[in-house]
Order: structure tokens, then sequence, then C-alpha cells
């Protein structure tokens, strides 16, 4: 890990050039911005029993989120694994592929509930979502501040 000094910015990075990294690091922050701000609106809207404004909410985010996974998400843990001196029973190794396991049925929910294929009882499966999704949020930043070394 180095402490580089550009431009007045100091930033923290190992071995990824400066501006992928800060790139990166922006584009996360973003998208968790959004997420939040969406399960707020979507929240909202759902509790003025507004479902469309609701489904198109969450929609978004989801979109957000699978451009996330494709663009940095995946390229990032590619990256780490085909290191050669990966470690994989690191814990920034485990809290990834928790992250990764808790994401996919979130993403996977989602995208059913997007597409208009809704199952029978769509609050149950709402609220399973839901809780993917949050525990998902939650383990990525910290798999965030791990990658960081901040933990």
């Amino acid at each position: 890990m180095q402490l580089c000094f550009i431009e007045g910015w100091i930033v923290w990075h190992a071995g990824t050039p400066v501006a992928l990294s800060q790139t990166t690091l922006t584009v996360m922050l973003v998208v968790l911005g959004m997420a939040l701000i969406g399960f707020g609106f979507g929240r909202i809207a759902k509790i003025r029993e507004n479902y469309q404004l609701h489904r198109w909410i969450l929609t978004s985010v989801i979109v957000l989120s699978i451009g996330t996974i494709f663009f940095v998400m995946l390229p990032a843990a590619f990256r780490f694994y085909i290191d050669p001196d990966v470690e994989v029973f690191s814990a920034l190794s485990i809290v990834t592929l928790i992250h990764s396991a808790l994401g996919f049925p979130a993403i996977s929910i989602g995208l059913v509930y997007a597409l208009g294929d809704l199952p029978k009882n769509v609050k149950m499966w709402m609220q399973r979502a839901a809780f993917f999704w949050i525990i998902a949020l939650a383990s990525g930043t910290f798999l965030f501040l791990l990658m960081m070394e901040l933990l």
C-alpha cells in the first residue's frame, strides 16, 4: 500500500494506477449514495402506495447496481484472483465471497420484480430482497474498508 500525493490529493492505492483508484472510489461512493437514496424514495413511494413509482425507482437502482457489478466489481475481483500470490483464505477474499453470495439473491429477486414476473406472495419476496440488499450493501462497505486497509 502506497501513499501518493497528486495534485493536492492524498491517495492510498495498492499498485493500481491512481486515476483508476480515484475513479473506482468515486463510482462506488456515487452508486452507494444512489442506492441509499433509491431505498429512501422507494420506501416513501411504497408507503404512499404509488407502486409504479416504487417499481421505477428500484429498477433504476438495479440497473445502476448491475452496471457497477460489471464495470467495477467483476474487473476488481478478476484482478485480485488472477494474482499468483492471492491468499484465498484472507479476510479480503472471504468478505468478497460473502458479499457476492449475498448480492446474487438481491440482484436476482430485484430483476424478477423489475421484469414484471411477480410471485404470488410479493410482500414476502420484497422483504427478502430488501434484507439481502441491505446486508450486501453493508458487506460491500466493509469490503471496501478492508480494501483501503482502513480496518
